[in-house]
């Protein structure tokens, strides 16, 4: 199985990570690569994942948000493996050095580059990395806007109802005795290329997708009402926030 997601955000609140939750089950071992812009560390990752998928494995690809056509991370979850990008703006350090992680050092094979233009470039992209921040979190205000006066709370109790009901019909009334576990993913993305969705992951993890109607922002009502009704079913989950409003469900 190939599953894509994104483990990072370009939100309205900033950039929003969650890869501190990535690779960090009981037996996994994190590889975390450093290097800088161009170093190889995304082509190493892809090789990787591709003999692993060679070999029968199932691989998670974590696709930078960014650009989408660069890899942050690979996960084998057959093998408890994990390979990540370390560096800004999701830079890491290993949490037991030789116990759970370890470092790769893509950045030994670069030599020193004199070129005053790459200070002016970077000092540019940064320049519109905030000013699209600041677009962001403008798009992010128009986003929580609500119709207070169509919902009220009888329509936000028949939203949670019909959220129970599908729970229902897809996992039965039997409790498991625990609370379901959940693991965040991002499955869309505000990218260079636009907002990315990657339905390719959806079709290969569900059976059943239930698509939301959200023209009046109970989307997140009902999800939340799902997340909470099969976390009391002991059903594990994956989690994920909308790339704009990363407080806010957008798929479990």
């Amino acid at each position: 199985m190939h599953r894509d997601f994104f483990l990072g955000a370009n939100s309205g609140v900033g950039f929003r990570s969650f890869y501190d939750e990535f690779c960090c089950g009981d037996g996994d071992f994190l590889y975390l690569i450093k290097a800088g812009p161009g170093g190889g560390k995304s082509g190493f990752m892809r090789k990787i994942g591709e003999k692993a998928e060679e070999c029968g494995f199932d691989v998670e690809y974590i696709l930078c948000s960014g650009d989408p056509d660069s890899l942050d991370g690979v996960y084998i979850p057959k093998l408890g493996l994990g390979f990540s990008d370390a560096t800004a703006p999701h830079a890491a350090e290993p949490p037991c050095f030789g116990y759970d992680s370890s470092y790769v050092n893509l950045g030994r094979f670069c030599g020193k580059v004199c070129d005053n233009e790459i200070k002016t470039h970077q000092a540019v992209y940064r320049a519109y990395y905030a000013r699209a921040y600041s677009l962001l979190s403008a798009a992010a205000e128009l986003k929580k806007a609500r119709f207070p006066q169509l919902i009220s709370g009888k329509e936000l109790q028949k939203c949670t109802d019909r959220a129970k009901s599908a729970v229902n019909k897809e996992l039965g009334n039997k409790r498991k005795g625990r609370a379901g576990t959940v693991k965040h993913r991002f499955i869309s993305a505000i990218s260079c290329k636009g907002e990315i969705v990657l339905t390719g992951s959806l079709l290969e993890l569900c059976k059943h997708i239930y698509l939301l109607d959200d023209r009046f922002g109970l989307a997140s009502y009902y999800l939340e009402a799902v997340i909470a009704e099969a976390k009391t079913r002991g059903a594990d989950m994956i989690v994920c926030p909308s790339p704009l409003l990363p407080d806010t469900p957008e798929a479990v």
